[in-house]
């Protein structure tokens, strides 16, 4: 069985129910697993949370504003679950969720958005999941209101809002694509993962390449020497054998984390309150190693950081406001607490976590 547990500021409702906006310590979300069933993937959004069953719910609590929180019509905020069947034709496989918006994946390789109108490709916001002109599709990632896919065939696309030059198509002023278009300088390389953050963006090719594009001006690329917006994706030449990268949420304080196929925990950006994990609160333009630990899964938030361990343990570092970090002794601490170096949260001693999302503000966990 599956569990769901957030913590981190929740004036929103986003971390769940709270007394004083803020959840210190991991919680448990309470919700019907007989009728909606078990929760196959989560993801932190801006200001909500969202999660998918293997009943073909999708489940959202927090933030409603622009329509956040799918099948909810009047964009009230909600500390509890707002449940939204989907078509149960069409068997879900992976949810992502962006600042104001989120995506889902079926396992026959179907898109649907939601959410803000500029982020779907709409007039106005939408309500409910919308199907996006795409087939075969085999992953997702949401970022500031636009959204990378990949194919089954290794091929790249972007839509939405492309401040930064997020969308990959070399253009950097302000400009919404309304329908998928394939990033043409990934063409020649077979995509199997990508990110998306605020204003940067990674993709990881099958021979383990790094390809980056966006914002550097915090170093997040791992690019030396470039301080303007990367407009097209270019390859990161200090890096190798590559699993996966995850882009911060949050324009400032850019940062990027990546594992390696071995497990590895590399970082770059800036180094506010240690989120890169190195020891120090030191910034770094290319990515340096200094964790022991081998990691499966990692991801940025927006000050902070978290990453599951190949023994199922969850590790979190970077700053601690409001809960973030998920450790007790930040009671007390609002802005003072921090950790410069990947930390075990106690909460999940025994038990195995199988995925953490994190947002700006808060974290959730998947945890069996």
């Amino acid at each position: 069985m599956t569990k769901i547990y957030c913590w981190g500021l929740s004036k929103n409702g986003q971390a769940g129910p709270c007394k004083d906006g803020k959840v210190l310590i991991p919680q448990l979300i309470q919700y019907d697993n007989k009728l909606y069933g078990h929760v196959i993937d989560i993801s932190a959004g801006g200001l909500f949370t969202a999660a998918i069953t293997d009943r073909n719910y999708i489940l959202s609590f927090g933030c409603g504003k622009y329509g956040r929180l799918a099948g909810s019509v009047n964009e009230e905020d909600s500390k509890n679950i707002v449940a939204y069947k989907f078509d149960d034709s069409k068997n879900l496989l992976a949810i992502s969720c962006g600042l104001w918006h989120a995506c889902i994946l079926t396992q026959c390789g179907s898109v649907y958005v939601w959410g803000y109108s500029k982020a779907c490709g709409s007039t106005n916001n939408v309500q409910t999941p919308q199907k996006v002109d795409l087939l075969n599709v085999i992953g997702i990632t949401c970022g500031n209101n636009f959204t990378l896919c990949w194919t089954v065939c290794g091929k790249a696309y972007s839509w939405g809002v492309n401040n930064h030059g997020v969308l990959g198509h070399g253009n950097s002023s302000y400009k919404i694509e309304d329908s998928p278009k394939e990033i043409t300088g990934l063409c020649d390389h077979l995509i199997v993962q990508m990110s998306a953050g605020t204003s940067h963006c990674g993709a990881v090719t099958k021979d383990g390449n790094l390809f980056v594009w966006g914002n550097n001006k915090y170093g997040a690329l791992g690019i030396v020497g470039e301080t303007k917006d990367i407009l097209k994706p270019k390859l990161v030449d200090n890096v190798s054998n590559v699993k996966q990268i995850s882009c911060n949420i949050g324009d400032n304080h850019g940062h990027s984390l990546l594992i390696t196929t071995s497990g590895r925990l590399f970082a770059s950006g800036d180094g506010y309150k240690g989120k890169l994990g190195l020891g120090n609160f030191n910034s770094s333009s290319i990515f340096q190693n200094q964790s022991k630990i081998n990691f499966v899964q990692v991801c940025s938030g927006g000050i902070h950081s978290a990453g599951v361990s190949d023994a199922g343990e969850l590790f979190t570092w970077g700053c601690g406001s409001d809960g973030r970090l998920g450790h007790p002794e930040a009671a007390g601490h609002r802005y003072l607490y921090h950790s410069s170096i990947p930390k075990a949260v106690e909460a999940f001693s025994k038990k195995r976590v199988l995925k953490v999302s994190a947002s700006y503000y808060h974290t959730v966990a998947l945890v069996q």
